[in-house]
């Protein structure tokens, strides 16, 4: 099993507004290029997200959006009424000893994401720098993530301005 993290973020570091909107994107959409989206989700075998992620998605579009892959939801309810997500109430630390096989992608949010990265669960982090500055928000990495060392594996740009950089955890 691998988990990826996709994610956008800005060049001030920050993956959201304060209010999860992620409207700074809109310059950026394109018809003509999907920023290496589509490759990488037929990649992933299965998304993992927590609970604030879930209900500003579905805040945002009519269907979920990832519900020709098994997900699983980081929660401590048990509202959800779709029949390819999960439910997990264990730390991810514990639940990783139960993952399916595969490749998963790790949607976010920041919250989750720290817990991942602490846990050592992140085999690659896949960060497309967004070419604006928003001031404030969600940071990328949540204050009281562990100090790790990164190799950079690959590099991408696009003509709008983003890149995107893939990271792993260098050993040692």
């Amino acid at each position: 099993m691998s988990v990826t993290l996709y994610i956008a973020a800005t060049m001030d570091g920050f993956i959201a507004r304060e209010n999860g909107a992620v409207d700074f994107l809109a310059p950026f959409e394109s018809e003509d290029e999907d920023y290496g989206y589509n490759d990488f989700y037929s990649s992933v075998d299965g998304v993992i997200l927590g609970r604030n992620t879930y209900d500003l998605i579905q805040e945002w579009v009519k269907e979920y959006p990832y519900g020709d892959k098994p997900s699983w939801l980081f929660t401590g309810r048990n509202d959800v009424k779709n029949s390819s997500i999960t439910t997990v109430k264990a730390h991810p630390s514990e639940w990783i000893a139960d993952a399916p096989e595969g490749n998963l992608w790790l949607v976010g949010g920041a919250d989750l994401l720290r817990q991942f990265h602490n846990a050592s669960l992140i085999d690659r982090y896949m960060i497309s720098i967004i070419p604006a500055i928003i001031g404030r928000g969600i940071p990328l990495f949540l204050p009281g993530c562990m100090e790790k060392v990164f190799d950079l594996e690959e590099s991408q740009t696009w003509s709008k301005g983003i890149v995107q950089n893939i990271y792993t955890v260098r050993d040692g």
